[in-house]
C-alpha cells in the first residue's frame, strides 16, 4: 500500500473519532488521488503506522483513550514511524494547544471547521516536502556508495602503488640513502627505485608522469613496470634510458610523457653516471665549499619522441667524501616560478641556492628543511603535485 503500487499522490493515515469528520476527509483525499485511511482512534492508529507506514497522518487532538498529543509523541519515539509528518485537526485554538502539538513533534496545525482548500493544499505543500527529503536522502545515499566505492578503489590503486615503490633502501657501503614521497591525491604519477645493480653499484631512478591523480598512477605502474624489465647491470644509464623510450613511445598514450633522472653510483670509485630525460636537475652539494652542481645533460622529456629524434646523454661525476646528492620531482619548483620570474632566475637556481644555505645538514635533515621550504611557497599549505625526494650523502 504505497503511492507507487497504487498509483497514488500519497498514502495518508486520517484519525478522528467522529465518523463524520472521517468519512468526509477520506472522500476529499480520494477525490484529490490520495489514498487515504480512516482510523477511529489513536491506538489502531499507532498499529497502522507501525504495520504500514503512510506518507502523511492528519491527526485529531481530543479522543477518548488516547489524544492526538499521546499519539503524536509515541509516532516520534519509534523508529519506523517517526519521520512521518503528522498535521493535526482540531477545534481547539489555543496558543498553548498549537505549542504542544508542534511540541510533541506536528509539523503544521489546522483549526476546525476546516476548509476544504486549506487542507489540500496544507497536505500538498507537506507531502512535496517529505517526498522532496526522501529524494535528498536517497541522492545522498547514492552519492555515499559511490564515493564509498571510489575510496575503496583509491585504497586498492595506493596499496598497488605501495607494491611497486621499494618497500626497503639498499644498505650502501660507505652512504646513507633516503627518500620522501609525498602524493598529492591517493596515488600519483611520481615514481623511484633505488636498487642494487651489482660489483659496488646502485641504481638510482626518479620519476614524472605528467598529470596527478589515478590517470598518471596508471602510466607510472606501466613506467615502472618497464623500467624494471630492462637488465641494468653492464649497461650505460643512456642505454638504459633509450630503451626505456622506445616502449613508451610505442604505448604510452598520446600527449602524455614523463621526466626521468636515472644515475648509477659507484660505491668502491665515488662516482655518479648519470641520464637526464628532461627532468630537473640533479643536485651535488659539497660539504667542503658548500658548493651545489646542478646535472641535467639536455636529455629530452619521455614518450613524445623516437629514438632516432632524439639522443639521450650519459655524464660522469666524480664524488667526494661529504658530497650529498638530491634528486627530486619539480612540485618543488613549480611553487617558485613566480617568485623565480620576479626575481628573474630560474626555479631549479632558486631552489639550489636554498639548498646550498641547509649543505651543512645531514641529508635526511636537509631533505626536511626542502619539503617545508617548498610548502612554505604553496596556498594552504599543500603542493598542487605530486613531491618525490632521494637524497644520498658520502660518509667522510
Amino acid at each position: 500500500m504505497n503511492r507507487d503500487s497504487q498509483n497514488a499522490k500519497g498514502n495518508i493515515i486520517v484519525v478522528d473519532d467522529t465518523p463524520a469528520n472521517l468519512h468526509l476527509l477520506t472522500g476529499l483525499l480520494n477525490k484529490e488521488g490520495y489514498e487515504a485511511r480512516p482510523v477511529p482512534n489513536g491506538r489502531l492508529a499507532l498499529m497502522g503506522a507501525q504495520a504500514v507506514p503512510p506518507d502523511l497522518i492528519l491527526l485529531d487532538i481530543k479522543m477518548p483513550q488516547m489524544d492526538g498529543y499521546e499519539v503524536c509523541a509515541q509516532l516520534k519515539e519509534n523508529e519506523t514511524t517517526r519521520e512521518i509528518p503528522v498535521i493535526f485537526l482540531s477545534a481547539l485554538d489555543a496558543v498553548g494547544d498549537k505549542v504542544k502539538a508542534f511540541s510533541c513533534g506536528g509539523v503544521d496545525y489546522i483549526t476546525k471547521p476546516f476548509h476544504p482548500e486549506e487542507v489540500i493544499a496544507r497536505v500538498r505543500t507537506h507531502l512535496e516536502l517529505k517526498f522532496s527529503k526522501e529524494q535528498l536522502q536517497e541522492s545522498y545515499q547514492v552519492i555515499k556508495e559511490q564515493q564509498d566505492q571510489m575510496e575503496e578503489e583509491l585504497e586498492q590503486a595506493r596499496q598497488m602503488q605501495k607494491a611497486i615503490l621499494p618497500d626497503s633502501l639498499p644498505q650502501i657501503p660507505g652512504a646513507e640513502l633516503t627518500t620522501k614521497f609525498v602524493p598529492v591525491e591517493h596515488v600519483g604519477g611520481d615514481i623511484y627505485h633505488v636498487f642494487e645493480i651489482g660489483q659496488g653499484k646502485y641504481g638510482l631512478m626518479i620519476a614524472d608522469v605528467t598529470g596527478h591523480g589515478i590517470p598518471a598512477a596508471l602510466i607510472s605502474f606501466m613506467v615502472s613496470g618497464l623500467f624494471k624489465d630492462i637488465p641494468k647491470n653492464g649497461q650505460s644509464t643512456s642505454e638504459t634510458i633509450t630503451l626505456l623510450n622506445q616502449a613508451l613511445v610505442e604505448q604510452i598514450p598520446e600527449s602524455k610523457f614523463v621526466t626521468m633522472f636515472y644515475g648509477i653510483y659507484d660505491s668502491v670509485e665515488q662516482t655518479l653516471l648519470f641520464s637526464n630525460a628532461g627532468h630537473p636537475p640533479g643536485l651535488v652539494i659539497r660539504q667542503h665549499s658548500g658548493d651545489v652542481f646542478e646535472h641535467h645533460n639536455g636529455g629530452s622529456i619521455l614518450g613524445i619522441f623516437s629514438n632516432k629524434q632524439r639522443y639521450f646523454e650519459e655524464t660522469k661525476f666524480q664524488l667526494q667524501p661529504g658530497d650529498k646528492l638530491f634528486l627530486y620531482t619539480d612540485a618543488l619548483i613549480d611553487v617558485l616560478s613566480l617568485q623565480s620570474r620576479i626575481k628573474g632566475i630560474p626555479r631549479s637556481e632558486q631552489l639550489a641556492a636554498y639548498v646550498k644555505s641547509q649543505s651543512h645538514l645531514p641529508i635526511g635533515e636537509l631533505m626536511e628543511q626542502v619539503f617545508h621550504y617548498g610548502l612554505s611557497h604553496t596556498e594552504g599549505n599543500r603542493f598542487d603535485d605530486d613531491c618525490t625526494m632521494i637524497g644520498l650523502e658520502i660518509m667522510t
